[in-house]
C-alpha cells in the first residue's frame, strides 16, 4: 500500500511497535496534492493531451511521453559528429589533377622496344574511363543519418543530378561505369542528355524491391557493342542471397584502319555488398563475376584487356583486395569482417565450401554443370595423412585466371586514399583494375609482350586533409558521397 495515499487518521490493527510514535494531527500538515491526477496521464496522439498542465499540479518524474526512436532524435542534427561543425568552407573545388605515368614499371621494361615501333607506326589508341557511385536518391532518403550534414536544399534530386551529369560530360571519359543509378534516373534523364553527347549504354536493376542499379555508358565514335551481359548474384542461398548486380560489355575498338585484327575490350563494373561484416558474400560475388566474365572470354580464340571497377566495399590490401590482384585466395581460418579489411571482432568463419556444389560454380571461378560438381569421397589409409591434409588444404583455395594492376597505387605503410567520405565513413572502396597477363616466351626462349593495355594516366586523388578541410560528401559543390576515378589507357597492338 502506498503510504502518501494514507489517511492521517489511519491506526493499524496490529500491536504498534515501541517507538511507534502516532501520526500528527492534519490540522499541522501543511495542504499537499497527489503527485499526479490520474485524468491527465494523456498521450501525444490522444486530441485532449493537454500541452501545459494545470499549475495546482505538482511536477513528476512519470512521462507518459513515448521516447523519440534514434533516427527521430537525431535527424538533421548539425553538430551530431565531430566533422559536422565544418559544414561552410571556402574550397569549392578539390586538389585534383593529372598524373602522368611516363616512367616505366619494371614489369613494362621488357616491351619498350615493341611499343616504341608501335607508336611510331601510329598504332596506338587511347581511351579514357571513369567509375562514380552517385548516390541513388533513394537510398539517399532512406539512411538519411548519414547526411545530416547536408542541407535539404543541396540533399534534393533536383539540385543533384545537373552537378552529376556536368561531372559527366567534363570529365570527356569514353567510357563511364556508374553504380547507383535509380531505374527512373537513367531512363527519363541520363538516358537522354547522355545520348546528345554522342554516349550509348546499358543498365542493371538490382533484383528484389529494388531501385537502383549500375549502368555503362560508352562513346559510341569510339566503341562498337559487341555482346553484354546482365548478372544477378542473388542465387538463392546462404551465401549468394543479396540483390547486388554487375554488368559486363565487350566492346570493339573503332578507328583502327591500321590494323589487321580486331581489338576488343571487357569491362565490368559492380557493386558489391556494403556491410561490412559479410565478408564472405563479397568474396561469393567476386567468384561470381569472375566466372560470368570467364565464361564469355573463354569464348575468344585470343586474349583481350579486361577492366572491371565499381564500388566493391573492401579497404586496400584487404585478403579480397590481393584476391583480385592475384587470383589467389586460401580462406581457411579467416573471419568474415577480416577478409574485406575491417577492424571488427567477429569469431564467425567463412563456410565451407564457400559456394554451394549446387549453384554450378567451381573454387576456380568457373562454371559447370551440376553433374559436374559432385564430390568423390574415397578412403585413405594412414600413409596417406599428409595428402590427405594437403587436399584438404587445397579445398579452401580459391582462384581466377586473370592478373590484375590497381589504377591507383595503395601502399601497406602509406594512408591509404579516400574515395568516399560522409557520416560514418572516410575511407576507400572505390578501384579499378585491369588486366596485365604475365609475360610470355616465344620459341628462341626469350620474352614477349602479351600485355596489351597500358595504363598512361589517371585523375588524382586529393589528399586527405584538403578532403577533410572540404567536408563530408554530398554537400553545396559536390552532389555524390564518393568521388569520381577517372583514368587513361593505351591499347597497344
Amino acid at each position: 500500500m502506498d503510504p502518501t495515499r494514507l489517511t492521517s487518521l489511519y491506526v493499524p490493527t496490529y500491536p504498534p511497535h515501541p517507538n511507534y510514535l502516532p501520526p500528527p494531527p492534519s490540522w499541522l500538515l501543511p495542504p499537499s496534492q497527489p503527485l499526479y491526477t490520474p485524468s491527465l496521464i494523456q498521450y501525444p496522439w490522444n486530441p485532449f493531451y493537454p500541452i501545459i498542465p494545470p499549475s495546482n499540479v505538482q511536477s513528476s518524474s512519470h512521462s507518459p511521453t513515448p521516447q523519440p526512436t534514434a533516427k527521430q532524435r537525431h535527424r538533421r542534427r548539425q553538430t551530431r559528429r565531430k566533422h559536422a561543425t565544418k559544414l561552410t568552407s571556402d574550397t569549392q573545388v578539390l586538389n585534383r589533377s593529372w598524373v602522368n605515368l611516363s616512367e616505366p614499371s619494371q614489369e613494362d621494361k621488357s616491351e619498350n622496344l615493341s611499343q616504341s615501333s608501335q607508336e611510331d607506326n601510329g598504332e596506338v589508341q587511347e581511351f579514357s574511363l571513369l567509375s562514380y557511385n552517385i548516390l541513388a536518391q533513394n537510398l539517399m532518403d532512406m539512411h538519411e543519418d548519414l547526411y545530416t550534414h547536408c542541407d535539404l536544399v543541396y540533399s534534393k534530386w533536383e539540385y543533384r543530378k545537373y552537378y552529376l551529369l556536368e561531372q559527366l560530360i567534363d570529365s570527356s571519359a569514353d567510357i563511364l561505369c556508374l553504380q547507383e543509378v535509380e531505374r527512373s534516373a537513367y531512363d527519363s534523364f541520363f538516358c537522354p542528355n547522355l545520348k546528345e553527347n554522342n554516349y550509348n549504354g546499358a543498365y542493371k536493376c538490382r533484383t528484389g524491391h529494388n531501385n537502383d542499379g549500375v549502368a555503362i555508358f560508352f562513346r559510341m565514335d569510339k566503341f562498337e557493342l559487341i555482346s553484354y551481359k546482365l548478372i544477378e548474384f542473388n542465387r538463392r542461398c546462404p551465401v549468394l542471397d543479396r540483390d547486388n548486380v554487375a554488368i559486363i560489355l565487350k566492346l570493339k575498338l573503332l578507328n583502327s584502319t591500321s590494323s589487321t585484327t580486331d581489338d576488343y575490350l571487357y569491362v565490368a563494373t559492380s557493386h558489391l555488398i556494403f556491410s561490412p561484416k559479410a565478408g564472405d558474400v563479397k568474396l561469393a560475388q567476386l567468384c561470381t563475376l569472375f566466372a560470368e566474365l570467364r565464361e564469355l572470354t573463354i569464348q575468344d580464340k585470343d586474349t583481350h584487356p579486361v577492366v572491371i571497377c565499381g564500388d566493391f566495399n573492401f579497404l586496400p590490401n584487404s585478403c579480397l583486395y590481393n584476391f583480385v590482384r592475384t587470383g589467389y585466395l586460401n580462406y581457411k581460418y579467416l573471419c568474415r569482417t577480416e577478409v574485406a579489411g575491417y577492424k571488427r571482432r567477429s569469431s564467425a568463419l567463412i563456410p565451407h565450401p564457400l559456394i554451394p556444389p549446387e549453384i554450378g560454380i567451381s573454387s576456380a571461378c568457373k562454371k559447370m554443370h551440376i553433374s559436374d560438381t559432385k564430390f568423390e569421397i574415397n578412403d585413405h589409409n594412414s600413409s596417406d595423412i599428409t595428402t590427405t591434409i594437403q587436399e584438404i588444404d587445397k579445398a579452401y583455395v580459391l582462384s581466377h585466371p586473370y592478373t590484375f594492376h590497381s589504377v591507383y597505387p595503395h601502399s601497406i605503410t602509406e594512408p591509404s586514399l579516400v574515395s568516399t567520405f560522409h557520416g560514418l565513413a572516410f575511407e576507400n572502396v572505390d578501384y579499378i583494375f585491369y588486366s596485365s597477363p604475365e609475360l610470355e616466351t616465344d620459341d628462341e626462349g626469350g620474352y614477349k609482350a602479351s600485355r596489351r593495355l597500358k595504363l598512361v594516366s589517371r585523375y588524382s586523388m586529393p589528399p586527405r586533409m584538403d578532403l577533410k578541410k572540404f567536408g563530408p560528401l554530398p554537400n553545396k559543390f559536390h552532389s555524390s558521397d564518393h568521388l569520381q576515378l577517372i583514368s587513361k589507357f593505351c591499347y597497344m597492338r
